[in-house]
């Protein structure tokens, strides 16, 4: 569970270099948010707003450790999601194939060339 990373087609098409490097720092952030929990707890205390060691410890927990997904996946579920939710201002969501809206092949690419397996020799805890 975390929070998904969308784009165009036409921007992917043209800035193919800047989302590969983009997609890669972001799952190098969630690898070490995942590692480092002092900057875990700090970094959800930050956003999150508040000082409580004990719900900051529970939502690393949580979060960190529990919910969130490394290296992350695009799921068709989480896209039909997505789709239903927007029914209401969009009906036509309603018939859309999740699949048109999935675009895989940066994470293919980064799995292929090791860099996943590399970010969990370097982040192993």
């Amino acid at each position: 569970m975390h929070t998904g990373v969308g784009a165009t087609r036409r921007f992917l098409a043209e800035h193919a270099g800047e989302a590969k490097a983009f997609l890669k720092a972001y799952v190098e952030g969630l690898y070490h948010f995942r590692a480092n929990r002092e900057f875990g707890v700090r970094t959800i205390g930050r956003y999150a707003r508040t000082g409580d060691q004990e719900v900051l410890a529970e939502a690393y927990e949580r979060y960190g450790l529990r919910y969130m997904e490394i290296p992350p996946h695009i799921h068709r579920r989480s896209i039909q999601g997505i789709l239903e939710q927007l029914t209401g201002t969009f009906p036509e969501a309603r018939a859309a194939d999740p699949e048109r809206f999935r675009d895989a092949r940066f994470m293919e690419e980064l799995e292929r060339e090791g860099f996943f397996k590399a970010l969990e020799r370097s982040y192993r805890r």
